[in-house]
C-alpha cells in the first residue's frame, strides 16, 4: 500500500472481497479529465492525480472485460434550463456540464461498451437517484469496486452509501483522482480505508480478478 495513505488509529480489519463484484466508474467524463475543459482542469493541482486514474481505470476495465464483470459508468449532466441544478455550489461545473453537450461524454479511453450500463446521475452519491441499488440487488452483486472522480467528493459519498447498504466495498487507489490535488485525495482515502471500505492498489484488484471465475 501507499505509504501516503495514513493509517487508521482504530481500523483492526478488512473488507472481503465477494464472488459477485461490479466495476463502477464515477464521472470519468470531459469535463474533468480533458485539457481544453472551461473548468481549466488541466490547470489544477490534482491533473495528474486525474490523468494517473484514467490510465489505471483502463486498465483494471480491461482485466474485467476478460472475467465478464458488470461495468457501470455514471456521468454527472444537467437541464439547460437548470431546473435539476439542485443546490449545487459549483456554477461553473452545473452550467458547463449540460445534457448533450460534450462535457458530459465519457473521456476517450474510457468509451463505454455495448454491455456496460450507463446512467446520468445529479447527485455525488452514485446511488442517489439512479439504478445502481436496483442493479446490484436483482443481479447478486455483492461487491462495489470504485474507480474514478473526485475523491473528495462523488467518491466519498458513494463509498459511504455502498458501505450503508452492506456491499463490499474496494476503491483501487490507481483509479481514483482528484482535481484538487494530493491532499484531499489522500486524506479522503486515509479515512475511508479507516472506516468503511478497503483502499488497495490496482494490482491488488488485478489479482483478485485473476482468481474469478468467469462471470455469468
Amino acid at each position: 500500500m501507499n505509504k501516503r495513505l495514513a493509517t487508521s488509529p482504530w481500523a483492526v480489519s478488512k473488507v472481503e472481497y465477494g464472488k459477485r463484484p461490479i466495476v463502477l466508474n464515477i464521472d470519468m467524463q470531459k469535463f474533468f479529465t480533458e485539457e481544453d475543459s472551461p473548468f481549466k482542469a488541466a490547470k489544477m493541482p490534482g491533473f495528474q492525480l486525474v490523468r494517473r486514474g484514467v490510465a489505471g481505470t483502463k486498465k483494471l476495465m480491461d482485466a474485467a472485460r476478460l472475467k465478464n464483470v458488470q461495468i457501470v459508468h455514471t456521468a454527472t449532466g444537467f437541464r439547460k434550463d437548470g431546473k435539476d441544478k439542485g443546490l449545487w455550489k459549483m456554477p461553473a461545473f452545473t452550467d458547463a456540464c449540460l445534457l448533450g453537450t460534450k462535457w458530459v461524454e465519457k473521456c476517450p479511453e474510457l468509451e463505454p461498451k455495448e454491455e456496460d450500463i450507463v446512467f446520468i446521475r445529479k447527485m455525488p452519491d452514485a446511488f442517489f437517484g439512479s439504478e445502481l441499488l436496483n442493479v446490484m440487488i436483482v443481479n447478486e452483486f455483492d461487491t462495489l469496486i470504485i474507480t474514478g472522480l473526485n475523491t473528495s467528493g462523488c467518491i466519498r459519498a458513494t463509498t459511504i452509501s455502498s458501505f450503508e447498504y452492506g456491499f463490499s466495498t474496494i476503491l483501487p487507489e490507481d483509479c481514483i483522482g482528484d482535481l484538487v490535488g494530493e491532499e484531499a485525495h489522500w486524506g479522503n482515502l486515509s479515512d475511508i480505508n479507516g472506516r468503511y471500505a478497503n483502499v488497495v492498489s490496482l494490482d491488488d484488484v488485478l489479482k483478485y480478478f485473476d482468481g474469478l471465475p468467469k462471470q455469468r
